[in-house]
């Protein structure tokens, strides 16, 4: 019997929905769908009806070290930067359930005591979160502030060699303290998806000390941050961006880092107590997404500060250390919509089981029609799985669909696009 194809057999699965009417001709609707996923250790996350298995990425930054509490006169060094991992066109089954684990910041070191690592961040991971070998995307940690015979040596920020992606970039290491002047060094800023974090400041080791500032995040144009002067605290990096890290204090506490620059470091020599100053949080995805810079180191019985989200190291001090910023996953892919129906032999009643018939489709959009073409299966179902923006859409537009055996079209639809 003739094989026919019917209106009806175009069943719209259209996850995202249509976007036909109220767009003026021409209009490309492209679009990237994006998600972040913030929250510490081990969640679940389901992968989209329309996720598209050719266009997609996944980036995760590791979560940044904590800086030490050196106390008993020395300097803490500041804690590393977390690395950054990214992979793309990974191919992932629409509705199933990925596990993934979020890396915590470092806790800082108090009461003399060293710093925390941070945590590994890992996408599709099988059961071991200190380690990357069972995760697809996986960054390292940012490694503790640490102290050494009075002199801190620097902390390492998160290796390549420990994370897995077709991309990966290295946190910045802590800066070094210093027990002379009694001041702590700046936190490695985040490896972000610009480049490198940067290395932390050193600390000063004159009695009247400032501590270094924190380093910029991720690459881009970040610069380290700077070591103390013999009086007053260093500045933080840049950011990837290019924007100014905060201000060595001068008597006082550091300037804050923004936008993934580091915070600068505090000086306890010239005047009063202060902090130094926190690490700027990333702006890389969005005003509230990015790579984390390092924070500012305390000078003297000043606490070094928090490293910026996403990843920066923690500023090491002579009291408390800062924490590390926690790490972050993020899912990006350009959203497909599904055109699907069954192939019947007769008139709607039986589907055609035979499997391996041709279904070609044309979207007309006025000039050039896209043309498609897939096969049935066994249960006579047929499917298309069409990127958004592969096509310049007008207001409407129209499909047609045959069947295309021994290369000869047989019967066609023109069927009008449905808004849903």
């Amino acid at each position: 019997m003739t094989k026919k194809l019917f209106q009806k057999i175009f069943v719209f699965v259209l996850v995202s929905g249509w976007i036909f009417y109220g767009l003026s001709a021409g209009t490309n609707i492209a679009r990237a769908a994006i998600v972040y996923i913030t929250t510490t250790g081990t969640s679940t996350w389901t992968v989209p009806e329309d996720w598209n298995d050719n266009a997609n990425s996944i980036e995760v930054i590791g979560g940044g070290g904590g800086g030490v509490n050196a106390s008993n006169g020395q300097g803490g060094s500041g804690g590393g930067g977390g690395a950054y991992a990214s992979s793309t066109n990974i191919s992932l089954t629409a509705g199933a359930s990925i596990t993934v684990f979020v890396g915590a910041g470092g806790n800082a070191g108090t009461d003399g005591a060293e710093g925390n690592p941070g945590q590994f961040t890992l996408f599709n991971v099988d059961g071991i979160t200190e380690g990357c070998a069972q995760a697809d995307v996986c960054a390292a940690p940012g490694g503790a502030g640490t102290t050494a015979a009075g002199i801190s040596a620097t902390s390492t920020g998160g290796e390549i060699t420990r994370s897995v992606g077709q991309k990966k970039y290295a946190g910045g290491d802590g800066g070094m303290g210093d027990g002379n002047g009694d001041s702590g060094g700046g936190g490695g800023g985040a490896a972000g998806p610009k480049g490198d974090g940067r290395y932390g400041g050193k600390g000063s080791n004159s009695t009247s000390a400032g501590a270094g500032g924190g380093g910029g995040a991720g690459g881009g144009v970040s610069t380290e941050g700077k070591s103390a002067p013999a009086n007053v605290g260093g500045a933080g990096g840049t950011g990837p961006t290019g924007q100014a890290g905060g201000a060595g204090g001068n008597g006082g506490a550091g300037g804050a880092g923004s936008d993934g620059s580091g915070g600068g470091g505090s000086d306890n020599g010239n005047g009063p107590a202060g902090v130094g100053g926190v690490g700027g949080n990333g702006t890389e995805w969005d005003s509230t997404h990015g790579a984390g810079g390092g924070g500012g180191g305390g000078s003297n019985t000043d606490n070094g500060a928090a490293g910026g989200t996403y990843g920066g190291g923690g500023g090491g001090g002579e009291t408390d250390g800062g924490a590390g910023g926690q790490g972050i996953i993020v899912i990006q892919y350009t959203p497909i919509f599904v055109i699907s129906g069954t192939l019947y032999n007769d008139e709607g009643l039986n589907a055609d089981t035979s499997g391996g018939d041709i279904i070609k489709l044309a979207i007309a959009t006025g000039t050039i029609p896209g043309l498609y073409a897939t096969t049935t299966r066994t249960s006579g179902f047929f499917d298309f799985k069409i990127p958004y923006g592969t096509q310049r859409q007008p207001e409407r537009r129209w499909f047609y669909g045959w069947t295309d055996r021994r290369q000869k079209r047989s019967r066609s639809q023109k069927l009008p696009a449905r808004r849903q």
